[in-house]
Parts: structure tokens; sequence; C-alpha cells
């Protein structure tokens, strides 16, 4: 029998050898179907990817700002090349909204200003990073979730602490998008994503405000798992190995949450600024952007309050008090100040310490 430490203490698991078979049947298991789409399919890259491309693409689009704000000769010859090599390395695999076939073909597509096509642009990659990001949640679930071999080694309450309300936040975003996908069909020309996105915002409360908060307990049980299960250890290996995985680490894939409400505000506020002023455009991403920012404020501060709970929890079993009547551990109690204390007495006017 094999013990696993976590946040609380320690859980007995149950079954668990010294050696065993850590391979699932052959084939993957990962369920990546969802509604017909004709304008984004399967094939997005996975949201770790993405992060990554978004980022140098951001760097890109304030290199492009500048030059078209302060244009120079070196500037002018210099910048076709540059953004030819953005198309050739970030666009292809996210794709770009003028890329979208019924918008290149479209009539009314050369007589957009470039101003509606930046706008167009950065509320399409809300929509594409949403597909990218499901595509991520579904290997989370479907791949490592749902693996036997790796289930079978965690006990009920080290799998609620490990994967927490994953499957709740894949049902939450496989929503979202549909929703997305069906309003960009309707009209790809005036899509309203910011407006969806407030729709959406009490099923977003519902599960990135638990997950979150879980987190503290997330990377305690991962770290000792990995560090005191050799049998864990292997069975990620093997899940990590698999061609869906494209070499990403089981980690990577559980703080997609994290880092994707983040994105969606920083979305959400391209969307703003590039919005004309006093538009509608403009009035919902401005309620989208303090919508999210609220959203993620109530996170860091159950996230806040959890710490506080974990160390007044570490307090109590450091102290015995004297008196039962004041429970040291409650919600309206805070750890204040923590560190050395000097005794100092004062006798006959002597000081002792």
């Amino acid at each position: 029998m094999a013990t696993s430490a976590n946040p609380g203490g320690s859980v007995e698991k149950s079954n668990s050898t010294e050696s065993m078979d850590v391979s699932d049947p052959p084939g993957p298991k990962v369920n990546l179907c969802r509604r017909e789409s004709g304008i984004l399919q399967i094939t997005q890259p996975l949201y770790q990817e993405y992060s990554h491309q978004a980022l140098d693409r951001e760097i890109q689009r304030q290199r492009r700002d500048e030059r078209s704000a302060s244009p120079s000769p070196e500037g002018r010859r210099g910048g076709g090349r540059r953004a030819t090599g953005v198309r050739a390395s970030l666009v292809a695999p996210l794709g770009l909204w003028r890329d979208v076939p019924e918008v290149r073909a479209s009539r009314w597509f050369p007589e957009l200003s470039a101003e509606l096509q930046r706008l167009q642009e950065v509320k399409f990659e809300l929509i594409s990073s949403e597909a990218s990001y499901l595509r991520s949640l579904d290997i989370a679930v479907d791949h490592f979730q749902s693996s036997e071999t790796l289930m079978s080694l965690l006990s009920t309450q080290e799998r609620q602490w490990l994967f927490s309300k994953l499957p709740a936040v894949r049902d939450v975003s496989r929503r979202f998008l549909s929703e997305l996908e069906e309003n960009f069909e309707e009209n790809m020309l005036d899509f309203d994503v910011c407006r969806i996105l407030l729709s959406h915002l009490p099923d977003f409360r519902s599960v990135y405000i638990p997950y979150v908060t879980n987190q503290s307990y997330q990377e305690k049980i991962f770290k000792n798992l990995i560090h005191k299960d050799p049998n864990f250890l292997r069975a990620v290996e093997v899940l990590e190995s698999h061609e869906l995985c494209q070499r990403l680490t089981l980690k990577s894939f559980l703080i997609l949450p994290f880092q994707r409400i983040t994105r969606l505000r920083l979305l959400v506020q391209n969307i703003l600024q590039r919005s004309t002023r006093g538009s509608q455009d403009e009035e919902t991403a401005r309620m989208a952007a303090e919508a999210l920012g609220e959203l993620m404020r109530e996170c860091n501060e159950k996230v806040q309050r959890m710490k506080s709970t974990e160390q007044l929890i570490a307090l109590s079993r450091m102290i015995d008090f004297e008196s039962k009547v004041f429970p040291l551990i409650s919600e309206s109690r805070r750890l204040v100040k923590q560190g050395e204390l000097t005794e100092v007495g004062v006798a006959g006017g002597n000081i002792s310490w």
C-alpha cells in the first residue's frame, strides 16, 4: 500500500503496487468533435503554441503601428519584407479574418478601411484563440483525465485537487465557441464577440473562480506525486509522449484556465482600443473589459483568502490556545504578521529578556 502527501495531510491509496503496466490501450481517446464549422477546423494549433505566437504577433503589430505613425524611408523599404515574414511564420497556422475564403471573396472587402480591417482581425483572434484553447482542453480532459491508468494511481481527493473543474471549464468553452462561430458565420463583417462574452460571463464565474482558487492545492499535489510516486511519474510521461500532446507537459495543460482568463481580457482591451469612439462596439468592449477585470480581481481575492486560511491552519498546529471560545480558523480572521517574538520582563526596575 502506498500513501501520498496532500495539502491537508496524508491520503491513503489502495491497489497500488511497486511495479505496474502504465500504458493505456493504444490509440487516441480525445474527442475533438463539435459543431461543424466552415471557418475554424480542429487543425487549430494547441493553445500553448498559440500563446507563444500571439506574443510574437503582438510585438509585430506594435512595430507596424509605430512605423505607420512615424514613416521613414528605411521603414518603408524594410516594412514589406518583415510583414511577409510574419505571414509565413505566424499567420498561417492561426488564420486571419482576411484569410477566410468568404471574406476574401466578398465584394465589400476591398472597400474596407485599414482601421476597420484591424478591428475585424482582433475580434476574429478572440474566436480563433478560443478554438485553440478548446482543442487543448479536449486533450487535457479526454487524454489525461480519462486515462484509466493515471486515475487508478490517484485517490478521489487527489483527482479533485489535480483536475478540479476542468471538464466544466471545457463545457463552458465549448458553448462559448459555438455561439461565437454561429454569430460570425451569420455576418462576417459585423460580428460582435464582446456581447456574446458578456452573456457567458456567469458561466465563466462558475468555473474559473473555483479552478483558480484550487491552484495552490493543484500545484502541491502535482509536485508531491511527481517526486514521491514513480508510477505516477511514469504514467504521466507515457501520456505526454503521445503525438496528440506535441511534446507538451501535463502541467502546461493544467494551467490553461489561468492563462485564458488573462488573455481574454487582453484581447477585449485590443478590441476596445481599435473600436470607433462613441460606437456600440466601443461600449460593449468597455463593459466586457470591466467585467473580466472584476472576475480577475475576484479570483485573486479568493486565492489570497485561501492562502490566508492555509496559514491559519498551519499556525493552529504550532500553537496551543487555552481558550477554545474563539476559534483561530475563521472566514473573518487573517494572519496580519508573523516572525520572531521577544518577551520583555520588568521586575524591580530591572529589564530581562
